[in-house]
């Protein structure tokens, strides 16, 4: 491997890669976009990543937040979000959510919504992953883009 991969200094339970064949190289920075970039291409590559409660609470609480930063990420070349869960755990919500305004799964379906309408709008994918599928997914799909860009 001869990329490096950058890992925004906010994020606060960052992939560590360790499962894979070979453990890349990594860095923290702070990111403009994104939580996972390659070094040398921050403002090409970028990964979003939110678990299952942040993807919850940033619809329910940062939409506005959100919103503005998904129309920063849809200039860059390479882009795509990872929620860190499976997708029938997405759509019941998670374990502890409480909202006196709707249901946990009326709550999924809208984000879900929102999100296919953000992939047919901004064009920016996203995929539903458990953690350790989302690290291995976004060492191959970092790699991919750097190989593609470099």
């Amino acid at each position: 491997m001869t990329f490096r991969i950058v890992i925004d200094t906010r994020e606060q339970t960052p992939w560590t890669f360790l499962k894979a064949k070979v453990r890349p190289d990594t860095v923290r920075k702070m990111l403009k976009v994104g939580d996972y970039s390659v070094e040398g291409f921050e403002k090409q590559i970028t990964i979003e990543r939110k678990s299952l409660n942040d993807m919850f609470g940033t619809y329910s609480d940062r939409l506005a937040q959100f919103t503005r930063k998904l129309q920063e990420m849809r200039v860059y070349r390479y882009k795509v979000i990872v929620i860190e869960c499976n997708a029938t755990a997405f759509m019941k919500g998670p374990r502890y959510y409480r909202s006196t305004k709707l249901p946990a799964r009326k709550y999924a379906e809208m984000i879900n919504t929102f999100l296919i309408n953000t992939w047919i709008a901004h064009e920016i994918p996203f995929a539903y992953l458990p953690r350790g599928l989302a690290q291995k997914f976004a060492l191959k799909w970092l790699e991919g883009a750097y190989r593609k860009l470099k």
